[in-house]
């Protein structure tokens, strides 16, 4: 089950997250900071969690003034999935579904500016 949506919303909810190697890691695991996330006065080598780096990712996409979206997924079997859904009044409202947006696995988070301006698009 794949979902999008604001970082402040989604980021809370992801437990894990693909990092740059394309393992999945622990959100809260240490990292190093890339080099176009490093804050001023802060030198190569310094250390965050992964979590840490999606809010330094969303800081700096602010600072350009792109609007941020977040993807993540959880991953589950169909028989996982409609036995969440008999559980929860068969997803009949939206409210009902919020349960699958638990211990997500974050994707990557994209930046997007205003679409009256100069087309931009980045991600990380």
């Amino acid at each position: 089950m794949y979902t999008k949506g604001a970082p402040d919303f989604l980021l809370e909810k992801c437990t894990y997250c693909i990092g740059m190697d394309g393992t999945i890691k622990n959100i809260d695991a240490t990292t190093y900071v890339p080099m176009q996330l490093l804050r001023e006065g802060e030198q190569d080598g310094v250390t965050d969690t992964y979590k840490g780096l999606y809010e330094r990712t969303i800081k700096k996409f602010a600072n350009q003034a792109y609007r941020t979206i977040l993807v993540a997924y959880n991953d589950m079997s169909k028989r996982e999935f409609d036995h969440i859904k008999a559980q929860n009044n068969n997803f009949a409202k939206e409210d009902d579904r919020v349960v699958l947006e638990q211990n997500l696995t974050a994707v990557g988070i994209f930046g997007l500016q205003d679409p009256l301006r100069d087309t931009v698009y980045d991600s990380i």
